[in-house]
């Protein structure tokens, strides 16, 4: 019988980390797009996010709120991939460039599937306006 040396272990113990890293990863908030590759395909991915407009009058789709909305769509999908406040800024900008005479607020709601109670449900993760944007002395 051929007697294994110690390298032979050397990949499956990088395997096993690099598993247990990402598994860490998603139990800290990171979700398993972000925390690793071996998950991204039990999630929806960052493009089924939906923003919403509200200005108190109407409550729609941002796709069907802005009538051109194709030339904001590298901003839109940043908005998707990333709801930071720099993008949303940049976002409530571009809906006072459509109408300046509302308030709106921006929201972002996220699909999630549920494998062991087969439910696909929607979750708001943010909910911004103007007010949000306002610097503080």
């Amino acid at each position: 019988m051929k007697k294994l040396k110690p390298w032979n272990y050397l990949v499956p113990i990088i395997m096993f980390l690099v598993a247990a890293f990402q598994y860490y990863q998603t139990t800290q908030g990171l979700s398993r797009w972000k925390g690793g590759g071996f998950g991204m395909y039990s999630e929806i991915g960052y493009h089924h996010t939906e923003i919403w407009i509200d200005s108190r009058d109407t409550f729609l789709l941002i796709e069907d709120f802005l009538p051109n909305w194709r030339k904001e769509a590298s901003l839109i999908q940043q908005v998707k991939k990333f709801p930071k406040e720099p993008y949303l800024k940049q976002l409530y900008a571009t809906l006072e460039k459509h109408d300046n005479t509302k308030d709106y607020t921006i929201e972002i709601w996220l699909p999630k599937v549920d494998l062991d109670q087969l439910t696909f449900t929607k979750t708001k993760i943010h909910d911004y306006s103007k007010n949000d944007f306002q610097d503080t002395p």
